[in-house]
């Protein structure tokens, strides 16, 4: 009898349903949706196993609620925040060899080396962390004693349309109220996740991006957080980079950098690996005085550094130019005849002569109908070709396929080269100011060949433009970003 009694003290209750709703932690207010989780708690090791898995803080807050809940009197172990990620400094990692936290809910006799993030003292409330350094090399002593762990076992199925950021930057708050304390901002066109919508508020969770240049290699951290924001800065479609981009270069030729701020910084949320756009934030921060400066302008010199501008070469295969195509340019085999002489495929005359402009420029566009001849030859059966080329109406761009799986953007800014006509020669005077001809973004792994009007290109220059080209990845994606530069002459000699 007695050991029937004691198996039934200690039978495991069914799992406890934690309803969906709204819940108030201290000062916050956050959003759950439905989810079953364990009574009691169990040994360690069990909830990295699926279909288990540690629950949130929030869901074991949410659970600690529930009169069902039967506290352990031991620390639980939780899932590290989604946003633990954005803090974890590289240069930590390769001093010690990990880094991280380990997160408890509860409390019990042995704090060792954690940290209290709140709720001290109280087992429904209580959470704490301890670094991964102690955990993993200082010895049981260190850690929070004792442990054990309470698993989720289901979690009701969601599948939210994703939104978008409509604002320069967006506030994201602990609560339904700008009384509430903000723990994020989400830059504009960020996806976000809506999970919960409330009157004029919606509960998201958004990416966050965090720069990292405490190690040997500074790059980003992506991770997410959860918040309230209004709903009408919020949009069923991801804005474009371009317009944002020409309205700060129109407020830059206009000699009005404070002015340029507000597009420049949305463009640069929208491609933040866009090397160009985050100096032109770097120098807008730095016009305010905010205190975003130092740190962007940290993340421009770094991607600087690491991806310099270098001249084009007409021998470049990754990323090749055509003002004419004899076929459909967007066949793949018109483009592997390219060549500075050859009639067939696509093909730009190019002089081959050191960049008068571009250091280190091994050619330029030359579209003088003078040098024709020697480009094309005499045969008349090519006249019509010769013209096409005279007068070219399109700048052909092909952007190489890569080998991994990839999403790509291509920026091509030009800008006037100045001087004056004197004595028969050309003094060069400087640059005007840059104008964006082409951003396009969505470009996979098979790349692409794309366009840009010359009306656009050119302007209205008599003498030169310079070309800047720029291919990088997008979405925090490891790609290798091309960054060249070309002159375009139009004409040489007249």
């Amino acid at each position: 009898m007695w050991t029937l009694i004691t198996a039934l003290a200690f039978a495991a209750p069914e799992p406890m349903v934690v309803p969906a709703g709204l819940y108030t932690f201290g000062q916050r207010e956050v959003y759950l949706h439905g989810f079953s989780i364990e009574a009691l708690h169990g040994p360690e090791q069990r909830c990295n196993t699926e279909p288990l898995s540690h629950p949130t803080r929030d869901e074991w807050l949410a659970a600690a609620q529930q009169p069902a809940f039967i506290h352990s009197g031991k620390w639980e172990q939780l899932d590290a925040p989604s946003s633990d990620m954005c803090d974890e400094l590289m240069g930590v990692v390769e001093a010690e060899g990990v880094g991280g936290w380990i997160w408890f809910a509860g409390w019990a006799g042995h704090l060792g080396e954690s940290q209290v993030m709140e709720g001290k003292d109280d087992p429904k409330t209580g959470i704490i962390r301890i670094h991964a350094n102690p955990w993993h090399f200082w010895g049981e002593e260190s850690k929070p004693a004792p442990r054990a762990e309470r698993c989720v076992v289901h979690r009701e199925p969601v599948s939210p349309e994703p939104k978008y950021v409509d604002a320069s930057s967006l506030n994201m708050r602990a609560g339904r109220s700008t009384d509430f304390g903000i723990v994020h901002k989400a830059w504009a066109g960020a996806a976000v996740t809506p999970l919960h919508t409330d009157g004029d508020w919606v509960f998201i969770e958004a990416p966050r991006r965090q720069w990292d240049d405490s190690g040997t290699e500074p790059e980003w951290h992506t991770c997410t957080m959860r918040g309230w924001v209004m709903h009408k800065f919020l949009a069923d479609a991801k804005p474009e980079a371009k317009p944002y981009v020409l309205e700060a270069e129109a407020a830059l030729a206009a000699g009005k950098l404070k002015g340029s701020l507000a597009p420049i910084e949305r463009a640069a949320a929208l491609h933040a690996e866009n090397i160009v756009l985050r100096e032109g934030l770097a120098d807008a921060y730095e016009a305010v005085k905010s205190e975003h400066a130092e740190s962007v302008r940290s993340q421009a010199t770094a991607l600087r550094k690491k991806y310099p501008t270098k001249a084009w070469s007409i021998e470049e295969e990754g990323l090749q130019l055509a003002t004419w195509c004899k076929d459909k340019p967007d066949d793949e085999e018109v483009w592997t005849k390219l060549g500075p002489s050859t009639m067939d495929g696509c093909a730009l005359p190019w002089a081959e002569a050191g960049g008068v402009y571009t250091k280190d420029a091994r050619g330029w566009v030359d579209l003088d109908q003078s040098d024709l001849g020697s480009q094309c030859g005499d045969d008349p059966i090519r006249a019509i070709d010769k013209a096409a080329r005279v007068k070219p109406e399109t700048l052909h761009i092909r952007v190489a396929g890569v080998d991994q799986e990839a999403t790509r953007a291509i920026h091509v800014r030009v800008r006037d080269v100045l001087g004056e006509h004197m004595d028969g020669e050309y003094n060069h005077t400087g640059f005007g100011p840059w104008r964006t001809v082409l951003l396009q973004d969505g470009i996979g792994k098979d790349g692409v060949v794309t366009s840009a009007p010359m009306a656009d290109v050119l302007g209205k220059t008599d003498r030169a433009v310079q070309v800047h080209v720029e291919i990088y990845g997008t979405d925090g994606e490891q790609i290798d970003t091309v960054v060249r530069e070309l002159d375009i002459l139009w004409p040489v000699s007249c």
